[in-house]
């Protein structure tokens, strides 16, 4: 029988992907870099520690659809589930809203959701000054 539980048994003992990311922030930090930090999820949905974090930014919103086009960040090494992350993203242009996702995986490869999308300007170089940082909560359908 089919039924709405977004889980999935495998070889590995693990019965949960992790859960997507639900708190990314961005602000900038000067003309060419924004600091995103999030709440680390875990292995297995909110538990343990998941292998690795995929982080992708991109100057349109991100989706689950174009997830993989967008660019890769290099991202920070994973930490317990309900850590704080924070990553530094550097040689961006001055004065671009930029868009980031995050997706988690886990040691059996199993992938979360997408995040949320957390979008932000860096600085103008005019101006020297942000807009202010904001979090786009985007509709995704979960499986």
């Amino acid at each position: 029988a089919l039924s709405n539980r977004d889980s999935v048994t495998t070889t590995g003992g693990h019965t949960q992907r992790p859960a997507p990311t639900t708190s990314p922030v961005a602000t900038a930090t000067s003309t060419t870099s924004i600091r995103l930090t999030w709440r680390s999820v875990g292995d297995d949905s909110l538990s343990g520690t998941p292998s690795s974090y995929t982080v992708k930014r991109s100057t349109s919103t991100i989706t689950e659809g174009n997830f993989a086009a967008a660019t890769t960040v290099t991202p920070p090494s994973a930490v317990a589930a309900g850590t704080i992350v924070t990553l530094d993203v550097t040689s961006l242009s001055a004065g671009t809203t930029y868009y980031f996702a995050i997706k988690t995986t886990d040691d059996a490869s199993q992938v979360s959701a997408i995040s949320n999308v957390a979008s932000c300007a860096t600085m103008s170089a005019a101006s020297g000054s942000s807009k202010a940082a904001k979090v786009t909560i985007m509709a995704l359908g979960r499986r």
